[in-house]
């Protein structure tokens, strides 16, 4: 992802409440919908979703048509990441034996699924850097939540984070420089950033209630993530240093959540789900407006 101008701009709070909702022409019958992403090339969004009885990772385009399933593999399988160049997607699996989660990598259009992990402790949320030589993930293999990185053949995988707190869902700045993750104990969840190496690990943003699932905006100036500071799933976004206001993109109700950046910082994609019952994909501008609901989840 090359660096774009800056898109997201302020917008008065009343207006990201009237949130209007479009459902599109294509729309995809599924079960609940988690962890949208887009292709490098903003054309599709994989997802995971357990329409076929258990969780599998599946693809569609970014209008909502074309719904294929890519895992049909008997276990839980999701959190899909692509490779820089469109043409693998990594992915969590526990095919090798629940709880144990690890990473797998299998070409775009499914074939060739392979471990790359291959450890006894659980192991998931893979992401691709930038240049796509390494995946960062998250691994409980120390009976600790913490951050890895490795080669993206799954060699030289190495531990970055070694804190007493559980570290989770590491996303890489687009020049590939910095990861952000999630931290947390019994107590809070907070978005941290460090440099790629696993230096300079540093808090940014506000504490007012659990942050998390930071991601990058392709042009490295700021982060959109999740909040439960008003007891329910928010988007918010911030200045990627933490130097700044806060702004919330969903509207009061909430229930946003497993947000991901488009390639070109135009659009954003995430999960919405109500009181009651499953999550769909939805896309929506950088600030939250002319949100369109792409899956419908059925019985």
């Amino acid at each position: 992802m090359s660096s774009r101008r800056r898109l997201l701009v302020a917008a008065p709070l009343a207006l990201v409440v009237a949130v209007a909702l479009t459902a599109c022409p294509n729309q995809q019958v599924v079960r609940g919908a988690r962890t949208p992403v887009w292709s490098p090339d903003g054309a599709e969004i994989a997802f995971a979703d357990d329409l076929g009885g258990q969780y599998d990772v599946y693809v569609m385009g970014a209008d909502g048509s074309g719904l294929k399933r890519l895992t049909t593999n008997p276990a839980v399988e999701g959190a899909p990441t692509w490779s820089p160049d469109g043409s693998r997607i990594a992915f969590e699996s526990n095919r090798e034996g629940a709880p144990n989660d690890e990473i797998f990598v299998m070409n775009a259009d499914g074939s060739d699924q392979r471990n790359l992990t291959n450890d006894k402790g659980a192991d998931g949320q893979p992401a691709w850097s930038p240049d796509g030589s390494r995946i960062a993930f998250a691994s409980m293999r120390t009976g600790n939540g913490d951050i890895y990185v490795m080669n993206a053949d799954g060699s030289d995988q190495r531990r970055i984070t070694t804190g007493p707190r559980n570290d989770s869902a590491p996303s890489w700045s687009s020049d590939g420089s910095k990861i952000a993750y999630t931290s947390g104990d019994n107590s809070t969840t907070r978005i941290y950033v460090m440099n790629a190496d696993g230096s300079d690990q540093h808090v940014v943003g506000d504490d007012a209630g659990s942050n998390f699932t930071p991601d990058w905006s392709p042009d490295g100036q700021l982060l959109v993530f999740v909040t439960l500071r008003d007891g329910v799933d928010q988007m918010y976004v911030m200045p990627a240093d933490g130097q700044g206001p806060e702004r919330r993109l969903s509207s009061p109700g909430g229930g946003d959540s497993d947000v991901d950046w488009s390639p070109d910082g135009t659009m954003l994609a995430f999960v919405h789900h109500g009181e009651t019952g499953p999550a769909d994909v939805f896309v929506s501008d950088p600030n939250g407006y002319g949100r369109t609901q792409l899956t419908h989840s059925g019985d």
